[in-house]
């Protein structure tokens, strides 16, 4: 329901810390005042200890000023986000999908949405998913482990402080607004559909979670402390290359890495990484015993495999109560029982082609769904989407004007994910001059302006300002109440306004230490 998918953002600074108090936590600048444990962190231990397979990687990173491939990561040293026009169209042309760029206090005066404690604080809770990466020693080994959150306090406050590890926390922009802040006000260049989520990653003194390589675009943000990158552009550490990454361990470890370039991020820099770029992170705090913190966000890349399944899934689920029928039947000839004729293969080959595409727009409809499923391309073959719409038509909640008057606007859920097509290559939507509309693995077909006027706000600004009442067109009014009644928008109340802005343009004094 939309009160507990909306619970985190309606805490208050003091409810989130309150939820965990763990060693990792204490190291933000403020935990003195109200970290009751700190002093279980002893005489200096706060996690300079370092394994020893991690401390020949930080020296290559650090003093291996030579590098075997010269200038892999460009830098911008003047750039702010969100890009201005000339930068993107440059960023797109270049770097996308090609290299790596590093761009030097690219949010001015950055600071971190949520400190260490919070962030930790919501890894034990069953709302954030949240997973644990560390070594250990198993039979004279060492091994890294993945554990799956929701932690207990006690995991959190018993973490070691001579081993490497690393908290990592997902999904912080579909329940913390001044995380989907992140995406909308940085990163409004990039379709909404295609970027996953918002990432946090914890890690104490040259903490992380060991080299690596991923299938996916990222922006690493550096919100806390600072952090050293090494990266390589190496074939060999290709995601697909099994044989180079250590064997038998929970989490995907390069055996030998050989870093092309490295670099520390300052809080407010961010590092572009395209897919197969290999990377290796080490905390490096301001202080003592406190914590790094890197926010990342991810870009989805789906499967074509995923793909053609959730289309076939989708198309198939039209003919789940039709069976093979085939009146044509010929006797088999005297022998050749075994045989399965021409006709049939027609037959087979006329089903199959029923599933097909027969435009564009067809595929739109599929992949706007495909694309606003809960999460992305989550099976919507078994999902009774127009019976769905009918029994929200016969329980209609009232749009109440006066609440939506005075609130200003409506609040779209940042849990769910919107989006919009107005047009494909090959003009088979052009006849109709409709808008297709999604949310949620749903659909809507807007015909008129004002349908369509509020599909382009709730899909591009996320929130709906009061435009008037009663709503003109009766698309509108169901449209806008079927949203409401699903929840994936709502009108919002006091407690929903966020008090903590993650960058303060104004004043230099408040950056982060």
């Amino acid at each position: 329901g939309k009160d507990t998918r909306r619970a985190p953002a309606m805490m208050t600074t003091t409810s989130i810390r309150g939820i965990c108090r763990c060693c990792c936590c204490s190291a933000s600048s403020s935990a003195s005042a109200y970290f009751p444990y700190s002093s279980r962190i002893k005489n200096g231990s706060a996690f300079s200890p370092r394994h020893a397979s991690r401390r020949r990687h930080a020296s290559a990173a650090t003093k291996n000023k030579t590098v075997t491939k010269a200038n892999l990561v460009e830098v911008w040293e003047t750039t702010s986000m969100p890009l201005e026009e000339e930068k993107a169209e440059k960023f797109f042309r270049e770097f996308w999908q090609r290299k790596p760029l590093l761009m030097r206090n690219a949010i001015p005066n950055f600071i971190c949405p949520l400190d260490t404690d919070e962030l930790a604080g919501l890894a034990c809770e069953d709302e954030f998913n949240s997973r644990l990466m560390r070594v250990v020693k198993q039979q004279e080994k060492e091994k890294w482990t993945l554990e799956v959150g929701p932690f207990p306090e006690e995991v959190l406050q018993t973490l070691p402080v001579d081993q490497p590890w690393s908290l990592v926390i997902n999904e912080l922009d579909s329940k913390i607004p001044a995380m989907n802040s992140i995406i909308t006000d940085l990163f409004p260049q990039f379709p909404r559909w295609r970027i996953s989520d918002v990432q946090a990653s914890i890690s104490p003194e040259d903490g992380g979670v060991g080299a690596h390589s991923d299938n996916f675009d990222v922006f690493l943000i550096q919100a806390i402390g600072d952090k050293l990158w090494s990266v390589a552009d190496n074939e060999a550490y290709w995601p697909d290359k099994d044989e180079s990454f250590v064997p038998d361990q929970d989490v995907r470890i390069l055996k030998d890495f050989v870093a092309d370039d490295s670099f520390l991020l300052k809080p407010g820099d961010i590092l572009y990484l395209p897919p197969k770029i290999a990377h290796y992170g080490l905390g490096k705090p301001h202080e003592k015993g406190a914590c790094s913190v890197t926010l990342s966000v991810g870009f989805l890349a789906p499967m074509h495999e995923e793909m053609i399944w959730s289309y076939a899934q989708q198309e198939s689920s039209k003919y789940k109560d039709i069976r093979w029928r085939d009146p044509w039947m010929k006797p088999a000839a005297l022998g050749k029982s075994g045989a399965i004729n021409k006709d049939a293969i027609s037959h087979a080959w006329d089903i199959l082609k029923k599933a097909e595409p027969k435009s564009e727009r067809d595929v739109a409809v599929w992949m706007g769904k495909h694309a606003t499923a809960k999460r992305f391309g989550e099976s919507i073959a078994l999902f009774d989407e127009k019976a769905f719409l009918e029994q929200l038509g016969s329980n209609v909640r009232e749009i109440d004007y006066d609440a939506w008057e005075e609130a200003g606007f409506l609040q779209r859920n940042a849990g769910v994910r919107f989006a919009y097509i107005d047009s494909v290559n090959d003009n088979s939507m052009n006849n109709d001059d409709t808008l297709l509309f999604f949310a949620g693995g749903i659909s809507w077909t807007m015909e008129t302006d004002e349908g369509k006027a509020i599909a382009y706000t709730l899909a591009n600004e996320g929130e709906l300002e009061f435009i008037g009442k009663p709503l003109k067109e009766r698309e509108s009014v169901e449209l806008l109440s079927q949203l409401i009644n699903t929840e994936f928008i709502f009108i919002p109340s006091d407690e929903d306004e966020d008090d903590k802005d993650y960058y303060d343009e104004d004043d230099e004094d408040d950056e982060e230490e």
